[in-house]
This record gives structure tokens, C-alpha cells and sequence, in this order.
């Protein structure tokens, strides 16, 4: 159940080496011929997908508080849209990346 709710934005890519050590840790039937296969025929390696665990979460107050100067700055490119379009020809924002980064840590 603790699947459904999970946001991919809350995983993050991990690498072999942990995913190997975990299948050695919770698998306690393999033997150590398997153990010995895992580890040195790459087969986490060239499996078909992504190994994920989850990133840590931080609740920061500060940040909370921000809220009201997010939504003041969303209005704000908005807005000022229509004026981008008519000086650059171009209707959108090319480097927003620090307002999704700044969306994505509030939690929308």
C-alpha cells in the first residue's frame, strides 16, 4: 500500500553495489554459489530495469513559508508571459529549473 502513494520525485536511482548487498541481505535461501553469481556475473548490472530507493525527505519551516512569494512569483511569469512572447518570439521560459526545483520542495 506504501507503493500506491509514493511520488517518483521521492526515489532516486541507486547503484549496483547497494542493490547486490541488499539481494544478499534479505534473500536467505541463496547459497553461496549464488551469492558468488550475483556478485560477479553483473547480473543487477544488466538487468532490464532501474533499481530505486528512497530519497531522504526534509521538512524545512523556512521553506513553508515561502509559499505566499511562490504564488506571488507564479502570477508574476504569468503575466509577464505575453510580454516574453513579444520581445524574444518565443512563448514560455527557457531556464525556469530553479522555480521546479523550488515547486517540487514545497511538495506540488
Amino acid at each position: 500500500m506504501a507503493l500506491l502513494n509514493m511520488r517518483l520525485i521521492n526515489l532516486k536511482i541507486t547503484n549496483d553495489r547497494k542493490v547486490e548487498k541488499w539481494l544478499e541481505k534479505n534473500i536467505k535461501d541463496l547459497t553461496p554459489y549464488q551469492k558468488e553469481c550475483i556478485r560477479d556475473s553483473e547480473v543487477v548490472r544488466t538487468a532490464p530495469f532501474v533499481f530505486c530507493e528512497r530519497r531522504k525527505k526534509v521538512d524545512n519551516i523556512f521553506l513553508r513559508l515561502t509559499l505566499p512569494f511562490m504564488l506571488i512569483t507564479l502570477l508574476a511569469l504569468v503575466i509577464s508571459l505575453p510580454f516574453n512572447f513579444f520581445i524574444r518570439g518565443v512563448w514560455g521560459y527557457n531556464k525556469l529549473d530553479w522555480f521546479s526545483k523550488w515547486l517540487s520542495a514545497c511538495g506540488f
